[in-house]
């Protein structure tokens, strides 16, 4: 897929994007209403809770490379997340979006919308997710979709040791990991699991929804995560249910 491909593929179909993207979904359709945000995030928040799995209380810099067809780089984008307890905040600046998929255009019309910053926050333990626009000072609640609900539905994890490779300074096991929920569905990725950060995944290889991922994790910190941190701040305005 060359570059006008993917600016099309991108621009294109508004209902396969609201279903299939995520990350190039975020940014490039950021001024458009903002159901297109939500059903982004919730695709993208299901990619997070499979990388993190069993890993609790914990902040971390991700960046993002989505990947073509033909494994050329689409667009990079460094995400701000937090877990802790059953809740998960995931932070998105377009100013971190780089790559042949997204242009100047886009970023200034998300700007222009006031769209350029999205925060997710998902509440397993109230059931709802929330989008924030810090430059709205507004955001959206929605039912938390069902896969992103719980975790639990991770029934079995299966890892196969494929070597050893050393990350920003940090051994790691070279894991091919295998999710299988409890429909049997499964979910493949390639791992690398730092020995002495509590087997956290310091690079993953996955393909989800029909993307291809590859993720650095940078700046781990462990520790409880402030409550604080994945409510709806005082002042923001949430929007009108789109009809």
């Amino acid at each position: 897929m060359d570059l006008k491909s993917v600016k099309s593929f991108c621009l294109g179909s508004c209902v396969i994007l609201f279903l299939r993207l995520t990350v190039v979904l975020f940014f490039v359709f950021a001024a458009q209403p903002q159901s297109y945000a939500q059903g982004a995030s919730t695709v993208l928040n299901g990619v997070i809770l499979k990388l993190f799995g069993k890993h609790d209380n914990f902040a971390v810099d991700s960046e993002f490379q989505l990947m073509d067809e033909n494994q050329k780089l689409a667009i990079t984008l460094t995400l701000s997340i937090a877990v802790g307890e059953g809740k998960m905040r995931a932070d998105a600046n377009m100013a971190t979006a780089k790559g042949p998929a997204i242009s100047p255009e886009d970023i200034a019309q998300a700007k222009a919308a006031g769209q350029d910053r999205v925060i997710s926050i998902l509440r397993q333990d109230k059931g709802r997710m929330f989008i924030l626009y810090p430059a709205l000072r507004s955001y959206e609640d929605a039912i938390l979709p069902k896969e992103l609900a719980s975790v639990s539905g991770l029934a079995r994890i299966q890892k196969t040791p494929l070597g050893k490779e050393t990350i920003d300074g940090h051994l790691c096991i070279k894991n091919k990991v295998v999710l299988t929920d409890d429909k049997g569905r499964k979910q493949e990725m390639i791992a690398w699991e730092a020995s002495d950060l509590k087997e956290f995944p310091i690079k993953v290889k996955l393909s989800d929804g029909g993307q291809n991922w590859i993720v650095h994790n940078r700046n781990i910190r462990f520790g409880k995560i402030d409550v604080v941190h994945f409510d709806v701040p005082a002042g923001f305005t949430r929007m009108a249910p789109k009809k």
